[in-house]
């Protein structure tokens, strides 16, 4: 009678403890790789954020600055805090195709009142960023002649259009008119629908201006002001100072340059952005230039 030998194999104890090392190694390596694949792409997230808020504020510019009128004023006012935070801010008129993006009251020629939308091939145009929060903030003037629009707003009111001349900012406007035209600071009011529309971006930081003068010897770019040499421009010591380019005669503010004998070749805008959840925590400094002759 054949009897077949039965073996009844097991682990031994060092094979099991060198087993659930191994699977331990391979979920240690899983959570890392994991974690990793994660934040890579949070941070490819947040870099695609930044790249879409850098393009809408390079083509805004691009497209604004296309049209820039040589022959009126352009004024940029630089401010420094006490930080050596910039809040840089422009003001200047340029041909194009404008529509308002809210629409505003007008009388019908019927009677009665409705909504338009307004529209004109020159306006005037405001760059600056709001400090807090920091957003940057374009505003728009539509330059308009149709007296059907009820009201005239200010310049630095935030409705989209105003009732005035072109020609008039080639003589002499009163000094209201330049004063709240590139002084008055931003509202942030987010939740106002009248303010939506001068809202380019948030996560915005630093805005700074600089403007070239061609230096016809070493036939180069001379970009002023820069930040070593800020405060001999700030002749106040209060951290802000303006330069104005075709000024009219007999304007005159306190602490500005009146330029008006050249006129800048290009125009330099460096500010740094950030993402709305916070995962690059220095943000992305970029730098725009646009040639506007001269």
């Amino acid at each position: 009678m054949n009897y077949e030998q039965r073996t009844n194999k097991a682990f031994t104890l060092i094979e099991l403890v060198v087993a659930i090392a191994i699977l331990v190694m391979v979920f240690l390596f899983a959570s890392v790789i994991f974690n990793v694949s994660i934040e890579a792409h949070r941070t490819a997230g947040a870099n695609a954020e930044i790249m879409q808020k850098l393009r809408a504020i390079t083509d805004q510019l691009n497209s604004d600055f296309k049209g820039i009128r040589k022959d009126v004023p352009v004024a940029i006012q630089f401010t420094k805090d006490s930080n050596n935070i910039r809040y840089d801010k422009i003001a200047f008129f340029s041909n194009g195709d404008f529509q308002s993006v809210r629409q505003y009251n007008y009388n019908k020629a019927g009677g009665g009142i409705g909504l338009k939308t307004v529209s004109g091939d020159v306006a005037s145009i405001y760059y600056g960023q709001a400090q807090n929060p920091n957003i940057l903030a374009r505003k728009q003037k539509i330059l308009t002649f149709d007296e059907s629009l009820i009201d005239s707003p200010l310049l630095d009111e935030p409705d989209e259009f105003k009732k005035d001349s072109l020609a008039a900012w080639k003589v002499q406007p009163s000094l209201n008119y330049f004063n709240n035209w590139v002084l008055s600071l931003i509202p942030v009011e987010p939740h106002l629908e009248e303010y939506i529309p001068m809202y380019v971006t948030a996560g915005i930081a630093n805005f700074t201006i600089q403007w070239a003068e061609w230096d016809n010897i070493n036939k180069i770019f001379i970009w002023k002001p820069t930040n070593s040499n800020f405060d001999s421009w700030d002749t106040t010591n209060d951290g802000i100072f303006g330069i104005f380019f075709n000024i009219p005669e007999g304007v005159a503010l306190s602490d500005w340059y009146d330029r008006s004998g050249s006129y800048p070749r290009a125009l330099k805008f460096t500010f740094t952005l950030y993402d709305s959840k916070g995962i690059l925590k220095q943000g992305r400094t970029f730098t725009h230039i646009v040639y506007v002759g001269g």
